[in-house]
């Protein structure tokens, strides 16, 4: 009998488990050679100790199906090397978004993130009309 307990523990773990890893969203594209590849692009400069870019990270999360694949949601984070060079090349501050068009322009950055409905316009003004 502890035995069959043991094996039914191990199984529910595992499921439970395997639930809750198909939740997440799935990671975010950290190879930034993909701007200017001929792709419209929007890379977030992400900090992971500050509040404003975990609200960022957050609201885009929530609409991220409504734009991917067409746009290519990038991050760059700012404790690799590779992302701290790339905002330093664009000039970018952290936890902001930055719009590229297909050829690796920088079109408009967003950054002091307020709330989803300003970071949704922000894309509609800037991003969409390079998509089509």
């Amino acid at each position: 009998m502890r035995k069959l307990i043991a094996v039914g523990t191990v199984v529910l773990t595992i499921a439970v488990v395997v639930f809750m890893l198909s939740r997440l969203p799935p990671p975010y594209d950290t190879d930034l050679e993909r701007v200017g590849a001929g792709q419209v692009a929007a890379v977030v400069v992400h900090d992971h100790n500050t509040v404003d870019s975990i609200m960022l990270m957050d609201d885009l999360n929530a609409i991220r199906r409504e734009w991917e694949p067409a746009l290519a949601l990038l991050l760059a984070n700012f404790h690799h090397p590779d992302g701290r060079s790339f905002a330093a090349r664009h000039d970018l501050p952290r936890a902001s978004m930055s719009v590229f068009d297909g050829r690796g322009e920088l079109i408009a950055t967003y950054d002091r993130h307020r709330d989803r409905e300003a970071l949704v316009a922000f894309l509609e003004q800037h991003a969409r009309p390079l998509m089509y």
